[in-house]
């Protein structure tokens, strides 16, 4: 009976050295990176308890992106970066794209070449490039169902955004922008997919 259950754990033990690698890789193809282990602050409601509230999906959670992003993965830092709640508003993006255009020096400097974004972010490196982006995206801004069923957002068009991404404290990329006006809104329901 020893015997037996010796042989037992050994297959065990076989059959998890060879998912555990395969896990590895399902994950980091499933995004092309692993996901970061830093969640979002503390402050943001359960994304859970937001997406009873208001339909759709959750916030994108960020992977752990430790090398200068490229444009594909600047997209998903600033689409999980943007995205989460303020005040009672579920903010989710869909359509993201972003163009790194170069890196410059952190700015601290409050003559001519300052730049106040940077020294806005609590989490950034101060010793690393920032990357300056430019972005565009639809904003779903969704909230609780005032409207008909189905319209709980307002979708906003996010043209001719500006932004950066820049690295965190942790050694981990986040990225956001801004537009500085959208072309009109419409309401409808939230997006289910990222």
């Amino acid at each position: 009976m020893a015997k037996f259950r010796h042989k037992k754990l050994q297959a065990i033990a076989m059959l998890a050295a060879i998912l555990t690698p395969l896990s590895l890789v399902a994950c980091r193809s499933g995004g092309g990176q692993m996901a970061s282990s830093h969640p979002r602050p503390s402050a943001e409601p359960d994304t859970n308890t937001l997406v009873q509230d208001y339909g759709g999906r959750a916030p994108r959670p960020c992977p752990a992106i430790k090398q200068k992003p490229t444009d594909a993965e600047a997209a998903v830092l600033a689409q999980c970066t943007m995205e989460g709640s303020i005040g009672s508003t579920e903010t989710l993006l869909t359509d993201v794209q972003v163009h790194v255009t170069g890196p410059r020096k952190f700015s601290t400097n409050s003559v001519g070449a300052y730049t106040g974004q940077d020294n806005n972010r609590k989490d950034i490196d101060k010793r690393a490039d920032v990357l300056d982006i430019t972005g565009y995206a639809h904003q779903f801004a969704c909230g609780v169902q005032a409207f008909s069923p189905g319209q709980s957002c307002t979708i906003t068009e996010m043209p001719g955004g500006v932004g950066v991404c820049w690295k965190t404290n942790y050694g981990e990329y986040r990225c956001g922008f801004a537009s500085a006006g959208g072309n009109g809104y419409k309401l409808g329901p939230p997006p289910t997919s990222y």
